[in-house]
């Protein structure tokens, strides 16, 4: 059994959800421009994600991967993961399943789950990276645990096909059943996302709550301590 990776639809959800402020808080491209000739790394994230959407600045997806290169290189998971996943691709990029896989890692050992996810299709593959289905099943594991829908979608084709591992029919349905709870939670996620981008205060808290708890969304505590940030800040106003 073949396991895509998650391609574009993946790098432009991630530039989404990083680049979202609330109402009133945008600062201008020519701000984030020089925030990230600075070294900023929020800003060399946000400058690279403008320019994928064409935000502000004409679309240039190779800008774009200069700028999640600079951000990547400074250690922010979120550009690594974007990074391989442009790779792997070729967006903005020539495509090299080897320096995909290099970026992945970099980023899964930093626990973020997408990371994970796609750094196993890899080793289940064999694409980039040696094949090494029992190194892809510790990874979905890994994923999984922290809420990524994909990888509980597959780690229970896995369990139910014996694809490296013995056939359990118990454990398929157990993944195929977190993966539909945690689908449903993603529509809740969604909403909340929504209102927090128009500068709810409550649905800043559910966000962050949504994060540190890996309910519709891969835990994260950072993006957790964010949300929570940002709702303590609109409070005061």
């Amino acid at each position: 059994m073949k396991i895509n990776l998650l391609s574009v639809a993946v790098l432009l959800f991630i530039c989404v959800v990083e680049s979202v402020q609330p109402a009133g808080a945008q600062t201008t491209i020519q701000e984030t421009r020089k925030l990230a000739e600075k070294g900023d790394v929020k800003a060399q994230f946000s400058l690279a994600v403008s320019y994928i959407r064409g935000d502000g600045v004409a679309e240039n997806k190779i800008e774009a991967m200069k700028w999640f290169r600079k951000a990547a290189e400074r250690g922010d998971a979120d550009a690594q993961l974007n990074l391989g996943i442009a790779y792997d691709n070729g967006i903005g990029v020539t495509m090299n399943k080897v320096e995909s896989v290099k970026w992945l890692r970099k980023a899964a050992e930093q626990g973020n789950a997408n990371a994970q996810f796609n750094l196993g299709t890899a080793y289940h593959n064999g694409v980039g990276v040696a094949e090494n289905k029992a190194e892809a099943l510790k990874l979905f594991c890994k994923a999984a645990e922290q809420g990524d829908a994909d990888a509980m979608y597959f780690l229970g084709e896995i369990y139910r096909d014996g694809d490296g591992v013995a056939k359990n029919r118990a454990e398929a349905t157990k993944w195929f059943a977190k993966e539909a709870e945690q689908r449903k939670n993603q529509e809740e996620f969604k909403k909340w996302f929504r209102k927090a981008a128009q500068g709810d205060a409550d649905a800043m808290h559910s966000l962050g709550k949504m994060y540190h708890d890996g309910v519709g969304v891969a835990k994260n505590k950072a993006e957790a301590e964010k949300w929570f940030a940002k709702e303590a800040e609109q409070r005061r106003k």
